[in-house]
């Protein structure tokens, strides 16, 4: 299985995981694991920096959209979904940068 079959069977499991409930931690631990198959999958495509991170930000906004419904957010942040959505792509947006150094620093 090539690493773009990985990130689309990532994101379907990652939904089937979260059908059943996920923890704050749960959620953490699969955008963190899907933040490091997806910078090694954009580096397997050979694009530039900012194509990589755009298409890596794209991956990540597909997993958010998959898991978000499932996210154990408190009832009185309902209202606040799109604003943490954008918040959580910031954020992510760093994680990628460093996901990117730390892989780069990596032997072959």
């Amino acid at each position: 299985m090539d690493l773009l079959d990985q990130v689309k069977s990532y994101i379907a499991d990652a939904k089937l995981k979260a059908a059943d409930g996920l923890t704050m931690a749960e959620v953490g631990q699969i955008v963190y694991g899907f933040i490091l198959l997806a910078v090694q999958a954009a580096r397997a495509l050979g694009n530039t920096g900012p194509e990589k991170k755009a298409i890596v930000l794209g991956w990540i906004t597909e997993l958010y959209d998959a898991i978000s419904p499932f996210i154990p957010f408190p009832w009185y942040l309902a209202f606040f979904k799109p604003i943490l959505r954008s918040l959580f792509l910031q954020l992510v947006s760093g994680a990628i940068e460093a996901a990117y150094d730390w892989l780069t620093k990596q032997p072959s």
